[in-house]
């Protein structure tokens, strides 16, 4: 990922064409191109909590498109993001709509870097980074409501 001020991109890089796994069967001596596609996936907010910053840390669906994402409204937060919920399709930019974010109940309030895990009982897991009372951030594991 490649991130600016104004804006986050996505560099997906595609492959080797030729290599072996990568659409073809790779053939010695052939030359091999290198595929990327860029665009803007997620971009701040002016005067919304995520205007300074806005990063994807998990995708929870595919179809349809909802990722959780990390935000920030000034310089002086970083390191006390709070997570937010953002929808769309892969072929244009991600909405964040307008629900409020994750935040922790204690000191700065950082809720960040949220994934999730399906376990093996199929069951879903959050982990996450979470501001504590006395202002350290522990990370966390919470069970998904059922």
């Amino acid at each position: 990922m490649i991130r600016d001020r104004r804006r986050l991109e996505c560099r997906e890089e595609i492959g080797d064409v030729g290599s072996p796994g990568i659409g073809r069967p790779h053939r010695p001596g052939a030359p091999h191109q290198r595929l990327a596609r860029e665009r803007t996936v997620l971009a701040p907010r002016d005067g919304e909590w995520d205007a300074r910053g806005a990063r994807v840390t998990d995708v929870l669906s595919l179809d349809p498109l909802v990722v959780l994402y990390d935000g920030r409204a000034r310089a002086e937060d970083n390191w006390f993001e709070v997570t937010g919920v953002a929808t769309g399709t892969l072929e244009r930019t991600l909405d964040a709509g307008s629900t409020p974010p994750l935040r922790s109940p204690f000191s700065d309030g950082a809720a960040r870097y949220v994934s999730h895990v399906t376990m093996a009982d199929g069951s879903v897991r959050y982990y996450l980074e979470l501001a504590r009372p006395d202002g350290a951030h522990d990370l966390v594991t919470v069970p998904a409501p059922s």
